[in-house]
């Protein structure tokens, strides 16, 4: 199921919805006033974004530290069931299959079936804005209730919008970096934390061996190994970094640098977009530098792959904040988002981002995160190949070592 029928869903049926709900439980509050009592169970609910579940870190950190003996489970989408076993935040995931309309439907009443039977004591909406999202966490039946809201707004639109399902409303900082939004979820209802960073990745040891076994044939003992993902989350397809630039610097890197190789990286659904830019590639290099393993790696594989690597060379994206949270150093292309919101925050890593064109970042959450340049992202455009090389040579002189 597509994202772009999610959002029209969302958008459809959802106001009518929340404004039910917000007439419903306008009368239930005159009799019921939430409390936060003892909790020994906490929902999460996040779906868009396997990079923003990493993200989410210290949040829960917070919610553990203050409510010791809770059970926290998250209710998401199966393709960040990797993802969520990986950081073994989650005592419990419960997924919701997009595989299609039917079985998208069919999962989210069983699962909330389930859900409302276990008896939450709070429910955390980490959808920034969707109303899908809040519908859920109402109907999951917690006492407590967490999610963001809109400010300055007319009574109409707030009904429609997200009403007043939720108990604890939060406000949403856009300019604040991803990891404090989601804190300050755990803040309203009395949680903390002062460890900022990602999520710790676990690494089953047999995805270590799967790329081991996967590398062993092209990679020699000496030579050091750059994972490149040029691609983006259907999200927004235009934090893509046009990949004729992925090239040239590609194209540089493996002429300067002899003793290096490169690992291409990408889900299933990227592999034509890969080949277009492996098609380009091979015209100017030797086939044998390139590993090309797009579509072939789980999320563990990934994760153990970019473990391996020296470098990680990425567009915005949820690979971006794995190799972060394992202490790889990276180099990153922003323009419709911003990097202050879910860029790297150490030194160890290379941002590029073009602040001087005008439109940039015109992501956000009130929009549904969809860019009006339709695919012309001249953001990322004006981020010139020589000037990106540049800065990677004088940044991870490392690589240049045996030249």
């Amino acid at each position: 199921m597509n994202i772009k029928l999610m959002r029209n869903l969302d958008e459809l049926l959802g106001p009518s919805i929340c404004f039910i709900f917000h007439i419903y439980n306008c009368v239930r509050k005159l009799f019921i006033k939430p409390k936060l009592l003892p909790v020994n169970k906490i929902l999460l609910l996040k779906f868009f974004g396997m990079g923003s579940i990493v993200l989410t870190g210290p949040m829960v950190r917070a919610l553990r530290s203050k409510f010791t003996d809770a059970k926290i489970t998250i209710f998401t989408f199966s393709a960040n069931k990797e993802i969520c076993e990986l950081t073994q935040l989650f005592d419990e995931v419960v997924l919701i299959n997009t595989n299609s309309f039917a079985a998208l439907l069919s999962s989210v009443l069983n699962g909330m079936l389930y859900l409302r039977k276990q008896r939450f004591d709070i429910c955390i909406d980490l959808e920034f804005f969707t109303k899908f999202s809040t519908i859920l966490c109402y109907l999951s039946g917690s006492r407590i209730r967490v999610g963001y809201f809109l400010i300055q707004i007319g009574i109409l639109l707030k009904m429609m919008w997200r009403g007043n399902l939720l108990t604890h409303q939060v406000y949403f900082n856009q300019h604040k970096h991803a990891t404090e939004v989601f804190v300050a979820l755990a803040n309203s209802i009395g949680a903390d934390t002062k460890d900022y960073s990602y999520a710790q990745l676990h690494l089953p040891l047999a995805a270590s061996n799967s790329i081991n076994q996967i590398l062993s044939p092209y990679l020699k003992q000496k030579e050091k190994l750059i994972a490149v993902n040029v691609n983006a989350s259907p999200l927004c397809l235009e934090r893509r970094w046009p990949k004729e630039n992925f090239a040239q610097i590609i194209i540089k890197l493996l002429s300067d640098a002899k003793e290096v190789k490169v690992a291409l990286v990408g889900g299933k659904d990227d592999v034509p977009y890969v080949n277009s830019f492996l098609d380009i590639l091979q015209k100017e290099i030797n086939k044998d530098r390139i590993i090309n393993l797009t579509g072939r790696l789980s999320i563990a594989e990934l994760t153990a792959l970019l473990m391996k690597a020296q470098l990680f060379i990425t567009n915005d994206s949820g690979p971006l904040h794995i190799a972060v949270s394992l202490g790889k150093p990276t180099v990153s292309f922003f323009g419709p988002e911003s990097p202050r919101r879910f860029g790297p925050k150490d030194d160890m890593h290379l941002v590029l981002y073009c602040e001087k064109v005008y439109c940039t970042p015109c992501l956000n959450v009130y929009s549904q995160k969809i860019s009006f340049c339709n695919g012309n992202n001249i953001c990322l455009k004006s981020i010139q190949p020589d000037d990106a090389y540049r800065l990677l040579r004088q940044k991870y002189k490392f690589l240049f070592q045996n030249e």
